[in-house]
């Protein structure tokens, strides 16, 4: 028996069974996606806390467990290994008003409706500031690299795994109908990060943002076949720490709505990930002694 199938073996007998469980592209990496327990931007505490039992708690130390009862050792670090792809969080995300999934309209775009598109036009035009909260570590920047599957562009496509926002093409239906952003990592606090998530959706919602407006998509291509020229007209993802948190300094403000966050905890977020941040960088890496410590 492998260690996968001995950690699906006991996943599903002490939780409910994964929906996917399988080996990624990269060595040793393994895709976990859990079911639908929870109607998640429908009840935020409940969908948090779904999140916080399925990643950070018990399931966690099963897959710890499971991993030493083999003489190795699992990790949720977004960027372990150089040169390897890393691990990311992906949130999938249906928004419900009465028992509806308000996300589906058939002959829309990839079968959205324009609460959708809007949410998705939100959570694209803040993204910049959002991976203050969904990607909150040095290390989240190693991961967010082209060509490993991680996005490091902010627009929506249709089964396109180089946008940040993925339609999944399977998600078809009424009941099913959503999309997941791609970007966030296991580093996050997942209140944080699902709330300003769903708070930029609904400013999204709110002020009707048009992605198309601001050249976000959908791109249903590779985009990383693009020329030059036309790939630097895209908006980026931070390229470290220091720039989300800036990012987050001077846009903010849709996150304060309804008092969800506030300017004393934005404030204390941006200081102490600028600390870490500021730690990191001054620290001599390895690889530096060895290209200069001869010189």
């Amino acid at each position: 028996m492998t260690e996968a199938t001995s950690f699906k073996l006991t996943y599903s007998t002490m939780f409910n069974p994964p929906e996917e469980l399988h080996t990624r592209f990269a060595q040793a990496l393994e895709k976990i996606k859990t079911g639908r327990e929870y109607p998640l931007l429908i009840n935020g505490q409940q969908a948090s806390v779904a999140v916080f039992i399925t990643v950070y708690g018990e399931p966690l130390d099963v897959i710890r467990r499971t991993a030493l009862n083999y003489g190795l050792t699992a990790t949720f670090m977004p960027k372990p290994v150089y040169n390897q792809a890393g691990n990311g969080m992906h949130f999938h995300m249906m928004l419900h008003k009465r028992g509806k999934n308000i996300f589906y309209k058939k002959g829309g775009y990839a079968d959205l409706s324009n609460n959708a598109i809007w949410f998705i036009g939100g959570i694209l035009k803040h993204g910049r500031s959002l991976v203050a909260f969904t990607n909150p570590s040095t290390n989240s920047f190693k991961r967010l690299l082209p060509g490993f599957e991680a996005p490091v562009k902010l627009f929506y496509g249709l089964a396109n795994r180089s946008a940040a926002i993925r339609i999944p093409k399977y998600a078809n239906t009424p009941d099913t109908k959503r999309f997941e952003f791609r970007t966030g990592d296991g580093t996050c606090n997942p209140y944080f990060a699902m709330s300003a998530l769903l708070l930029a959706g609904l400013d999204g919602i709110i002020n009707k943002i048009d992605p198309g407006k601001y050249n976000l998509g959908p791109f249903d291509d590779n985009v990383f076949a693009w020329s030059e020229q036309k790939k630097a007209k895209l908006l980026s993802i931070p390229a470290n720490l220091k720039e989300a948190m800036e990012c987050l300094e001077k846009d903010h403000e849709y996150l304060l709505q309804g008092n969800v966050f506030n300017e004393d905890l934005i404030e204390s977020h941006i200081k102490l990930k600028m600390a870490e941040h500021e730690a990191v960088t001054n620290r001599v890496h390895p690889h530096e002694v060895q290209l200069y410590y001869n010189l």
